[in-house]
């Protein structure tokens, strides 16, 4: 699978703002993908951040959190278009 078959293009800026949270920037173009393929497209992309944050040590996950993933905001143009579910933050609820 290479990243633009998963819509990776469509992420403009990916920022982890505090423990457990990342703000996603994303282009007007991830509406052409499918929900199930946006959702893939972020689960995916809360595995490489996750990932990277505690292979250099700037964050700590247990098994658990790492399971749940980190609470996700989506924006496009300044405007939230998706958000992670309270209780399963790997589930996103979009506006769209």
């Amino acid at each position: 699978m290479t990243s633009s078959s998963v819509g990776f293009t469509n992420i403009k800026q990916i920022t982890y703002t505090n423990r457990h949270t990342i703000k996603v920037d994303v282009n007007a173009e991830l509406f052409q993908l499918s929900k199930a393929r946006r959702t893939l497209l972020i689960d995916t992309m809360q595995n490489g951040v996750i990932g990277t944050l505690m292979d250099n040590g700037l964050a700590n996950f247990s098994q658990t959190a790492i399971q749940k993933g980190c609470k996700t905001m989506i924006y496009l143009n300044g405007h939230v278009i998706g958000r992670s579910a309270a209780h399963n933050y790997r589930q996103i609820n979009w506006n769209k």
